[in-house]
Formats: C-alpha cells, structure tokens, sequence
C-alpha cells in the first residue's frame, strides 16, 4: 500500500494545478529529485499517477495533466540555464518523464528541447549536470524524426572523448540501451579511432 508520502502528493498534484506559480514548481522538482530516498519515490509516483490514468481515470484529463507537466518542466529549464541546481534538478525529471513514457505521449516539440539541453551544459564543469544532459539526450534518442534522432545520436558520440570518466561511462550506456552499440571499448583511455568506429557501427544499423 502507498505511504502516506505518496497520498500526500496525490492530493497536491490534484489540486487546481494549472493555477500553480513556478515557485511550487520549482520545490516540487526539488523532492523529486534531491530529498530523501523515501521523498523521491513518494514524488515521482504521484507525479506517474497524476500523468498517467489508471482504468478508472479519465484519460483526456490525465493526458492534460501530463502536457502541463511537461510544458511547465520545458519553461523552467529555459528559465533556470543560470541556476544550476533548479536547471539539473528539472532536467532529472525530464528524463524521469522519458523513462515513465510521459513525455513521449505529449505534444512537446523535441527539438527545442534537444537545443535547450545542449545549452544547459554548454561549457560546463559540472559532471553532475553533465551526466543528467545525458540522460534526456537518452530520451530524445527514441523520440522524433529520424534526422533529429540522428543528431541526438551525433551529440552522445561526439561526448565519447569528454575529458570527465564519469561523463564517457554515461554516454556508452545510453548508447548501449539506445542502440545497443559501445561496449567492448575501454571508453576511459579512447582515442579518435574508436570513436569513427562506434560511429560506422551505428551507421550500419540505421
């Protein structure tokens, strides 16, 4: 049975949502990313249920809730490229929504998003928000056209000789998932050879 956590969130969630301001946004991306362990699940699954019906649900109003929840996700990532802990923490969520398959059922436009996260690490020393680019670029590899799958693609290879481990470890195992390419290679010590061989391999199963 859902802890009290969990009905609590339900409760938040399923009140006048649209009339929420960005500040309760902003704390509630917070718990859903960077609060206890027990906080974290409690706020993803209500944020799963209130996006998703159950087959007692309305399905036009979760399917409502879900594009808010993505829209407002977006605008926060625009709003925060300054601001790296509410900037990571959203982006955290935003893969969180690939992975529960809410964002794919959305109308968001994946190309801004693509352009939006490429921006959000741009230059950036933090491995941390490095490695949560990543995974929305995960995401953004199973969505879309196959021109803007393929530049998501491009994008992760061309990480491959980042100077951070922790950051080329990331990407062979979205790669991996993705596209089932990039192991067999130690990603620690690559060098450019690999790299245009990983990239041939992907070419070939395209």
């Amino acid at each position: 049975m859902p802890g009290t956590d969990h009905w609590l969130f339900l409760s938040l969630l399923g009140h006048d949502h649209r009339q929420w301001s960005a500040q309760l946004f902003e704390g509630y991306v917070s718990s859903a990313d960077t609060g206890s362990e027990g906080l974290i699940r409690a706020s993803r699954a209500a944020l799963d249920d209130f996006c998703l019906p159950s087959p007692s649900d309305d399905a036009a109003a979760a399917a409502a809730n879900a594009e808010f929840v993505c829209a407002t996700l977006l605008a926060l990532m625009r709003q925060h490229l300054a601001n790296d802990r509410l900037l990571i923490q959203t982006m955290e969520v935003v893969a969180f929504l690939f992975d529960a398959g809410i964002l794919q059922r959305s109308s968001v436009t994946f190309k801004p998003l693509f352009v939006l996260t490429q921006k959000a690490h741009y230059r950036t020393g933090s491995v941390r928000k490095l490695e949560a680019a990543v995974k929305v670029y995960g995401g953004l590899l199973e969505v879309g056209s196959e021109e803007e799958r393929r530049e998501v693609a491009r994008k992760l290879t061309s990480m491959l000789l980042h100077p951070f481990p922790n950051v080329r470890c990331a990407v062979v195992d979205c790669l991996w998932v993705g596209r089932g390419v990039g192991k067999g290679v130690n990603w620690v010590r690559a060098r450019k050879e690999d790299v245009e061989g990983l990239r041939r391999e992907m070419q070939s199963i395209s």
